[in-house]
């Protein structure tokens, strides 16, 4: 019995029923949103580090797959002798000992004649260039095939 009156007595304040002259409070219809405290923010670098655009003509082997721009002293020599007359830019020291090679197949010697004003194997021999496209293995050193002047800077 004592429970039932003690619930009954709950019911009437909660509802505000016989209030006995107090003010009923009203229920709010929804609970405040509570806000998830924010987290320090991580502290910024004082030099934020900037991967390298370029590789080296060594690093080229470890990119096979990928389409990067390798860097280096290139030396180039042109072989009219050879099945479709290829020129052969080797870097960074000449043919046997070099690590990566930029290919001119003869096809595309005439544009590369154009956008250089002259023979690539005379105006990239020497040179600090920039080539960029796919690195493929060929007889165990990166290679990248030029096709189109856009593959290809001169440094100096």
């Amino acid at each position: 019995m004592q429970k039932s009156l003690l619930v009954a007595g709950l019911i009437i304040l909660v509802l505000g029923i016989g209030t006995w002259g107090c003010t009923p409070t009203p229920v709010p219809s929804r609970l405040p949103e509570i806000e998830a405290p924010v987290p320090p923010e991580a502290p910024k670098p004082i030099s934020p580090i900037v991967p390298s655009l370029t590789i080296s003509c060594k690093e080229a082997i470890d990119y096979l797959g990928e389409t990067k721009t390798v860097q280096g002293i290139f030396y180039c020599t042109y072989r009219p002798d050879v099945r479709s007359e290829p020129t052969f830019c080797n870097c960074p020291v000449p043919y046997p000992n070099h690590d990566f090679t930029a290919l001119i197949w003869g096809d595309e010697r005439p544009i590369f004649q154009s956008c250089l004003g002259g023979l690539p194997e005379v105006i990239l021999d020497k040179q600090e260039i920039q080539v960029k496209g796919l690195i493929v293995l060929y007889e165990g050193k990166a290679e990248i095939i030029l096709e189109k002047c856009e593959q290809l800077t001169i440094v100096q």
